[in-house]
């Protein structure tokens, strides 16, 4: 065994995996039944339940990419020389691997999708500043180099903070960014007026940048919450805050026609994701480092840029058959885009300086 595999946690590797694969469902679930309120043509009302059941399960992705990154970037000490040293290493090169997989989806939409192309665009897509990416899941590149910014401050202040502000911190999170977005969602729903939140919490880092800092606590807790937390009271937790984000997506998509699928900022999101995550170090805390872990874990990144593009592809040619959306076109997307997506990028891996440049390999 390598001195770097042996380093390496494979319960991380796992985590990571298994999030990529839910990216996947979800993204599936999303270009299967395109989700529009009055337009969700299904055989039964079970079926409608399990879609939303699969988009639920679906949105602990990003958490579980941001609770890896709290968990590993946070917990160290970042001296003076050593921030411009992680902007070069990290921020610079996710900055380089944004610009070229901006340029890659611009490129393919202009000439396979027939997207119009105008300088103004152009130019709002490589600063970040357009009102919707390229490709969807591109979002994530800029709001990933945004946190990773503030990450050597926020590990030096959190290194220096008593439980208590902690918990503070936390609590306010929890409250304002996610419990008061739901009950707003609720409130809207029924046509009744959104609780107006006037509290400033844009140094908390927002959504993404709680689940990194949750992500973080679990590390430097987790002796704390094993002794204090059953895992089956955190299985409780993560089924029954999933049941109950599918129901209020049943309730509001299906039932009142209202346009909203859960968004990380869900309060059932949080509690669902965190306690998988807690469940998922647990249960793989014995698991030993495999180089076909490493492999596939130095791979996530690369899968989740390359994947939308077999979507893409899938969709036009399947759709210039006619096969209506449903469960067996959904079965199929999701293997042609795994197959596809690995494929890829195992293939283009075997060039190093080629893969450093574009995330195929970290």
């Amino acid at each position: 065994m390598s001195v770097a595999l042996s380093k390496r946690k494979a319960s991380l590797d796992i985590i990571r995996i298994i999030a990529l694969g839910l990216v996947l469902l979800i993204h599936c679930v999303e270009n299967t039944w395109h989700l529009v309120p009055g337009k969700f043509e299904m055989t039964s009302q079970v079926g409608q339940i399990a879609v939303m059941l699969l988009y639920s399960i679906g949105r602990i992705c990003v958490p579980l990419f941001l609770f890896l990154t709290g968990y590993l970037m946070l917990d160290r000490k970042y001296k003076k020389e050593d921030v411009w040293t992680f902007y070069k290493a990290k921020v610079l090169h996710l900055l380089i691997i944004a610009f070229i997989w901006t340029g890659i989806y611009y490129l393919f939409a202009w000439i396979v999708l027939g997207r119009h192309f105008s300088v103004y665009d152009f130019i709002k897509q490589f600063t970040f500043t357009a009102d919707r990416p390229v490709a969807p899941h591109l979002w994530y590149m800029p709001a990933i180099i945004g946190l990773y910014l503030f990450i050597p401050f926020v590990a030096n202040a959190l290194k220096s903070m008593d439980k208590k502000v902690i918990k503070l911190f936390i609590a306010l999170a929890t409250c304002y960014l996610f419990v008061v977005p739901t009950i707003n969602v609720l409130a809207r729903s029924i046509g009744g007026l959104p609780v107006r939140n006037n509290v400033e919490l844009n140094y908390l880092g927002g959504i993404c940048g709680t689940f990194m800092v949750l992500g973080y606590l679990t590390k430097r807790y987790m002796n704390v919450l094993n002794s204090k937390i059953k895992t089956s009271g955190l299985v409780i937790v993560c089924v029954a805050s999933i049941v109950l984000c599918t129901i209020m997506n049943y309730f509001l998509f299906v039932g009142l026609k209202y346009n909203y699928m859960p968004w990380y900022d869900s309060i059932f999101i949080l509690f669902a994701s965190t306690s998988l995550f807690i469940i998922l170090l647990r249960l793989l805390d014995k698991a030993k480092p495999r180089q076909y872990l490493y492999s596939a874990s130095t791979a996530v990144l690369g899968c989740y840029l390359v994947h939308y593009i077999f979507i893409y592809i899938y969709t036009r040619i399947v759709g210039g058959f006619g096969l209506a959306p449903g469960w067996m076109y959904m079965i199929g997307l999701a293997f042609f885009v795994s197959i596809g997506t690995v494929i890829v990028v195992y293939a283009l891996r075997k060039f190093e300086r080629l893969a450093w440049y574009t995330g195929l390999r970290l």
